[in-house]
């Protein structure tokens, strides 16, 4: 089967480092231009979606594709060395590249993820994808994913619940796809494999992320022998939630020099995010 996935390419400035930026479950390339132009700035931009229109659908193909397809496309965009970030699903596969291709990569950041999902988190899934091949109707599918993603207080605000849940529906994709995509969570395990991601600058956690909690997330920064561990007031969608201090965070990070090699690499990004 031929994989094919929804990207999105911003020309920047010459110059520039170029920018991969690999989205999370569900998302829409377009109705995210705005986010991902705020934290591309004048750099070249390649982004990518796992799910949505054009997305294959197939549990089959796994983590070695994904990550195959993912070079053949930045390469074709003339990307050969590049930053990267991921949340979510796409931190996920931001972690499977660094373990593949670590030259690829300058500086990696990712949020909401972790280097292997541990019993509570697959059990999660497999609960997940049953209610995926249930017969609830979309409504009700939509309405109980929103207190996955976001913190209580964040859905407490009038007229927040319904508005994510109308903006969701926008979003969702096909149940097929998303199987697939939790099938590649639940054999995601890089534990092996991180303490030689020398790239991987900063690892970003959400306060309140029921999903992926700050404690499995901090294990991963803790693991990598040049991560910074750094925790935003939200639920697990912080680049929705938490959006200007995401970004903020994101841009800091990427702007920091090079370390000397003679210095500790454990910066402190955190600042007043």
């Amino acid at each position: 089967m031929t994989l094919e996935l929804p990207h999105l390419r911003l020309p920047g400035q010459p110059g520039h480092v170029p920018l991969v930026v690999l989205l999370g479950l569900p998302s829409r390339l377009e109705s995210s231009r705005r986010l991902l132009e705020a934290i591309a700035g004048p750099r070249p931009l390649l982004a990518v979606t796992p799910t949505g229109p054009g997305a294959s659908a197939s549990s089959s193909i796994g983590w070695d594709e994904l990550v195959a397809w993912l070079e053949a496309c930045a390469l074709s965009q003339g990307f050969e060395r590049f930053d990267l970030l991921g949340w979510s699903f796409g931190g996920a596969w931001a972690l499977q590249l660094l373990a593949r291709h670590p030259a690829r990569v300058r500086r990696a950041v990712v949020a909401v993820t972790c280097a292997h999902f541990r019993a509570r988190e697959r059990a999660l899934f497999r609960l997940v994808q049953g209610v995926l091949d249930a017969a609830i109707d979309e409504r009700t599918l939509i309405e109980g994913m929103v207190p996955m993603l976001f913190s209580p207080g964040f859905l407490h605000r009038p007229g927040v619940f319904a508005t994510l849940a109308m903006h969701l529906g926008q979003l969702s994709t096909s149940r097929p796809q998303w199987a697939a995509q939790l099938a590649r969570l639940a054999s995601h395990d890089l534990r092996a494999s991180v303490p030689t991601m020398t790239a991987l600058h900063t690892v970003i956690a959400g306060d309140q992320d029921w999903l992926f909690p700050a404690s499995e997330v901090r294990r991963l920064a803790d693991a990598a022998p040049a991560a910074t561990f750094a925790e935003l007031p939200s639920g697990h969608a912080i680049w929705f939630e938490a959006e200007a201090a995401f970004v903020a965070l994101v841009q800091r990070a990427f702007a920091q020099p090079d370390p000397d090699p003679h210095l500790d690499p454990h910066l402190d990004l955190r600042g007043d995010a």
